[in-house]
């Protein structure tokens, strides 16, 4: 009898305990869950409503980048987020342009009316639409881009091996601040021209400014635009500031794509009796695969009533 009712009141104070453990734990559990809905539910909302950013006409843009030395050098920049393209094409001081009734070489161009000229009347003699130019000596250039670092570059499909040798090249690889670049494109500049002609010379900044674009593509959306607007009182440009903010977001879109940037000069004919670079068909068929939705447009702005 003792025994049982040992046995009763062991169930019965077993039963007390688990009614008032569920009494004092499913509020306590039923708190937790309204505070963790209350908060994952408006960040939910949030993260629904946050649009995705995709590129657009505004993140396609050709830029004349002009070195403005003794020797003016120039490249053709194309940045196409919407197409993933990344391009670099340097154009030979040499090369002619159609001026009017006569032609002038790009360098001469520049020489008598700056940067605005060349942008149009390379726009006319290409075929494809030059959008903004930006002009700049060395210092400045060497200035906008001094925290770009140093980049490993190889010149081998720029120059010959007697070329690398002529130039004091000892190795296959090479590494290049910004100013030592310089300072070698200019002692390419001033060599021998029938040793190397200024198509070689181009072709050999192409090389240069690729290894920058390719190695320090994660750091262009920073370091150019805001390189562009502390330097702007030195600088030759008809870029506006709505247009870094633009170029700056094309240079993210292209960072995030891990995209590879291409370089080469523009094709044409080298004379090395009247030292002219002339253009020819190939030029168009090269700007076409190269500057792809650019060349496109060019074209098709071409064959419209003026």
């Amino acid at each position: 009898m003792k025994q049982k009712f040992w046995k009763q009141e062991n169930w019965r104070s077993f039963w007390v305990a688990f009614g008032l453990t569920i009494l004092v734990m499913v509020p306590g559990m039923a708190a937790v869950w309204a505070a963790s809905s209350m908060n994952k539910e408006p960040a939910a909302e949030s993260k629904r409503g946050i649009p995705i950013r995709l590129p657009d006409e505004n993140h396609q843009t050709t830029i004349l980048a002009v070195v403005v030395d003794e020797a003016p050098a120039f490249m053709l920049v194309r940045l196409d987020a919407v197409n993933e393209a990344f391009f670099l094409g340097a154009i030979p001081a040499e090369s002619v342009v159609r001026a009017g009734a006569e032609n002038q070489t790009v360098g001469e161009c520049y020489a008598a009316a700056g940067p605005a000229r060349v942008t149009r009347l390379l726009t006319d003699t290409l075929g494809i639409p030059i959008d903004r130019y930006v002009a700049a000596t060395p210092d400045t250039w060497q200035d906008i881009l001094e925290d770009a670092g140093t980049v490993r570059v190889g010149l081998n499909g720029a120059l010959t091996e007697a070329q690398r040798k002529e130039t004091g090249l000892a190795e296959d690889a090479e590494s290049w601040t910004v100013t030592g670049a310089h300072r070698f494109l200019q002692h390419l500049t001033q060599r021998n021209s029938a040793l190397l002609p200024p198509p070689t010379v181009a072709l050999a900044r192409a090389t240069l400014w690729q290894g920058w674009a390719r190695q320090k593509l994660d750091r262009l959306p920073a370091l150019l635009p805001e390189g562009l607007k502390r330097y702007s009182s030195k600088l030759l440009t008809d870029l506006t500031g709505t247009e870094l903010i633009s170029l700056e977001q094309n240079l993210e879109f292209l960072s995030n794509s891990e995209m590879q940037p291409e370089a080469g000069v523009l094709p044409g004919r080298w004379n090395g009796e009247t030292h002219r670079y002339e253009f020819n068909e190939e030029t168009l068929g090269w700007l076409q695969a190269s500057f792809k939705s650019a060349a496109s447009a060019g074209a098709a702005d071409s064959d419209k009533e003026p």
